[in-house]
């Protein structure tokens, strides 16, 4: 292993340095897996493409209209009844 390799933790490969992203708080500045193990094992977090089925789609918590200031009768009733 030469000066300017480095044995991946996960993969157990000796890799240029190229081969690994920058990590500011390790000792070498290197991350300890080389880029391809940090894709296969980031891949499971990255989220999908939104889905084009409607059925899927969240619904509104409420699709009734408030009322303008409603709230600050609910708030204004509550810290009566507390008090």
């Amino acid at each position: 292993m030469s000066e300017t390799e480095k044995k991946c933790n996960v993969c157990r490969l000796v890799l240029d340095y190229s081969c690994y992203y920058a990590h500011s708080s390790s000792a070498d500045g290197l991350r300890g897996d080389c880029k391809e193990c940090y894709r296969k094992n980031h891949a499971k977090y990255r989220p999908r493409a939104p889905s084009s089925d409607d059925s899927v789609k969240r619904a509104r918590i409420s699709t009734v209209p408030t009322i303008p200031g409603e709230h600050l009768y609910v708030w204004a009733f509550w810290v009566w009844r507390v008090a």
